[in-house]
């Protein structure tokens, strides 16, 4: 009991350092661990598993959007330079981004197939178009007030990054320039995403990135000396399910007179539950970026089952679930068997280790991959839209191409020669992501959800308590923006 207790009286401390605090390590292509969201509101329904006794539900899930075809590359093909102007009037552009230069040079100094999508883009940009990109280089968190503060000194930047923490505030304040005028089909076909993904009545407003995946790192010597099977061979066969993962997570959880010795994953605390959540179909809330409204979500029964399962393996006198901001640390160490991260590891441990999509629940597709949808947007107040537009595309490009070379590279080097495509080249994978993070007390709800989970608290009843909130919450956010919105409760 000293350890639950330990861990929920420090979870609103957690969750505020990490879901608002960046998540770097100089490992891989990544961004900082923010979850990902969209406005996209089409349903994942993939068929149940028949081995797990849960009926479908009768209402739709929404709130997730598949892409099916992994993330393997663009679809279509889409060369170097497409759609792109010979030249431009103005070819100087300011972008503000949280990578600092002298991290990035050093990790290419240390391997070669080091690979960023801005910082690998801006010395062709400025070759092809005889310009100087201004780099504003500031903190992750520090991005969105950086850009909001030289708006109102009259010096906005051309190019931002935004995500589900920032999208809506940023759209519905008036905060980012509509690009309906410059975008195109290929913009989004060459990662195969919706146009819904970040617009909001019918005006666009950004050009996505490439969309992150979130991955189990596991560790290989410690599931083999516990005489259990690989996650990613499990998931080559279609067979990485909720069950399967609880299987694991208990068996590696050990204790010793009420102190931890190893536990069975960690994860960030509202991340990971929002993380599960998408792997089963399901998101915390719906954003309708065309009617203008949002709807909980919180009431349907992939969700509730969700907070169901997570309760018998994460609560408990002697939990498997370790949601702290340590974990990776942890996970190095040899005391955690699986650890929620955002790329590939270039450290040497002292143990085997790979990676895995998260698990498919019942309500979720067969084979999934949770990602984390970012997108690049044009501040109100830009001098060079046309510019922007331009580097953007060339970015996602050149990422398309040359950086997905690089981290295949990179994948065969440090986990295994089949990770890659195993993880990102299946057909039969289907890419999720959903909106559900913009609201002013996110934080509370999900702390408050996971200490109830802990307390072994059934789903019916955290939804009971915490509907009202969530729908206060979106109320707050959503209602009165813009010419005839329209705010549903349910």
């Amino acid at each position: 009991m000293k350890a639950k207790k330990m861990m929920a009286q420090v979870f609103v401390f957690l969750l505020v350092i990490g879901l608002l605090a960046a998540c770097n390590r100089d490992s891989g292509n990544q961004s900082p661990d923010n979850t990902p969201t969209t406005g996209a509101s089409a349903a994942v329904g993939g068929d149940a598993d028949a081995s797990n006794a849960v009926e479908e539900p009768d209402d739709e899930v929404t709130g997730t959007a598949p892409v099916r075809g992994g993330m393997g590359g663009p679809t279509p093909e889409i060369p170097v330079g497409s759609d792109l102007p010979d030249t431009l009037a103005n070819p100087n552009i300011s972008i503000v981004y949280w990578y600092e230069q002298n991290a990035y040079q050093n990790n290419v100094s240390i391997n070669p197939n080091y690979y960023n999508e801005i910082l690998d883009a801006i010395p062709v940009f400025e070759e092809m178009y005889g310009g100087t990109v201004e780099y504003i280089n500031v903190p992750w968190n520090d991005m969105i007030p950086r850009a909001v503060e030289m708006m109102s000194a009259g010096q906005a930047p051309d190019i931002i990054l935004i995500f589900d923490r920032t999208f809506h505030n940023l759209a519905l304040n008036g905060n980012l320039t509509p690009l309906n005028e410059y975008v195109n089909d290929n913009d989004y076909n060459i990662w195969g995403i919706s146009k819904d993904l970040f617009t909001w009545k019918g005006e666009v407003y950004a050009i996505p990135n490439r969309p992150y995946p979130t991955l189990f790192a596991f560790n290989r010597d410690m599931l083999d000396m516990a005489g259990l099977g690989h996650p990613d061979v499990l998931f080559e066969r279609g067979e990485w399910t909720f069950d399967k993962f609880m299987e694991i997570v208990l068996a590696t959880t050990r204790y010793r007179d009420g102190e931890m010795i190893t536990q069975g994953v960690g994860t960030w605390p509202g991340d990971g539950t929002a993380r599960f959540m998408l792997a089963n179909g399901t998101s915390l809330y719906n954003v309708d970026p065309t009617g203008g409204f949002a709807t909980s979500n919180l009431t349907t029964a992939a969700l509730q089952h969700t907070l169901d399962w997570m309760g018998t393996w994460a609560s408990g006198p002697e939990p498997a679930w370790n949601p702290g901001n340590d974990t990776n640390n942890q996970f190095q160490n040899g005391n955690i068997a699986m650890v929620d991260t955002i790329g590939y590891f270039s450290e040497v441990f002292p143990f085997a280790y790979g990676l895995v999509p998260y698990p498919t629940g019942p309500f979720g597709p067969d084979k999934g991959l949770v990602t984390m949808p970012q997108a690049w947007a044009v501040p109100i107040g830009s001098q060079n839209v046309e510019g922007a537009v331009a580097f953007i595309r060339l970015s996602q490009q050149i990422f398309a191409t040359e950086g997905l070379r690089r981290e295949k590279l990179n994948f065969e080097q440090f986990i295994s020669p089949s990770a890659w495509e195993s993880i990102f080249g299946d057909p039969d994978t289907v890419t999720l992501y959903s909106y559900d993070k913009s609201t002013a007390n996110i934080d509370r709800i999900f702390g408050e959800m996971i200490n109830l989970m802990l307390d072994r608290v059934p789903a019916a009843t955290i939804v009971e308590r915490l509907e009202p909130m969530l729908v206060a919450d979106l109320r707050q956010a959503f209602e009165g923006y813009g010419d005839g919105a329209v705010f549903e409760d349910e």
